[in-house]
């Protein structure tokens, strides 16, 4: 399976207010859940949050486990919650989490191949798919790379 080749991804070094519904929720309750976890709390009640005001409380547990999942294949390096910009790593996982929900499954496979060695990258796709279904369900779809019409990004080649 190929691994290169993966797309310009618009959303590092962009303003955390310009994110689209989707990537917002997930990067804030990625925050906390860092956030949390550095201080040495439990990180599963801290990425709640956000969850319950979506009305995406179903993502918590897959959420949970995609960023363990992600933080034993590579070091996760989260912005605090008021970070005002999405960095690199943060960026990897909103691609990770929007190829699951949105992408072919060999193609989503591939894009966590990419990112994380085979193990990880196997059980973040299997639960990053769990967590794509529970935020469709709350209404909150991602938008992929190549994405047009309401989820296209103005600033998507501005590199």
């Amino acid at each position: 399976m190929a691994t290169r080749g993966l797309p310009h991804w618009p959303w590092q070094g962009h303003e955390t207010a310009e994110l689209p519904a989707a990537e917002s929720v997930l990067l804030d309750a990625a925050r906390r859940w860092a956030e949390a976890r550095g201080k040495g709390h439990p990180s599963l009640p801290a990425l709640r949050h956000p969850l319950v005001a979506t009305d995406a409380v179903a993502a918590a547990a897959p959420l949970d486990a995609v960023l363990h999942a992600f933080a034993i294949g590579r070091p996760l390096c989260l912005g605090v919650p008021a970070a005002p910009h999405v960095i690199a790593c943060e960026s990897l996982l909103i691609l990770g989490c929007a190829s699951a929900q949105g992408a072919p499954r060999t193609q989503a496979l591939a894009v966590w191949c990419a990112l994380l060695p085979p193990c990880p990258a196997y059980a973040a796709m299997d639960h990053a798919l769990a967590l794509g279904v529970a935020f469709r369900l709350a209404g909150l779809v991602f938008c992929g790379p190549l994405a047009t019409g309401a989820c296209a990004f103005p600033a998507f080649n501005r590199h």
